[in-house]
């Protein structure tokens, strides 16, 4: 068995304000118990992270740490992610307490979703 580094590069992340902006036009959904998870497919040979937290989600402190339990479930799961796929990742209104388990449970989940529907019959 071949082991596949489990890092985080730059180039694994959304960061420019036009890929999200394209992100927001064109792309497919999953609703998770704390995350709302936006993806879409692009020829890129790897998969792709963004997280967006806002202000009302809490103070900094919070923000930061919701960024890096999704940072981390990316992380160790990225190889379980289809390539090309981008992910935009979004906390849930009204979800209590988040846990590495419960966020990368989400991640996982919405990529198995994804792969059981077909691109024609994602929803939006």
């Amino acid at each position: 068995m071949i082991k596949q580094p489990l890092t985080f590069p730059k180039s694994a992340r959304l960061l420019k304000s036009a890929q999200f902006r394209t992100m927001r036009r064109d792309h497919s959904y999953f609703v998770g118990s704390v995350i709302l998870v936006q993806y879409r497919h692009t020829p890129s040979p790897a998969p792709k992270l963004g997280i967006t937290v806002t202000k009302k989600f809490g103070n900094s402190p919070k923000r930061n740490h919701f960024k890096r339990l999704v940072r981390e479930a990316f992380r160790l799961n990225q190889h379980e992610l289809p390539p090309g796929i981008q992910v935009h990742v979004l906390p849930r209104k009204g979800a209590g307490d988040f846990s590495l388990a419960s966020v990368a449970s989400d991640l996982v989940n919405s990529v198995s979703n994804e792969r059981a529907q077909s691109p024609a019959t994602c929803s939006r």
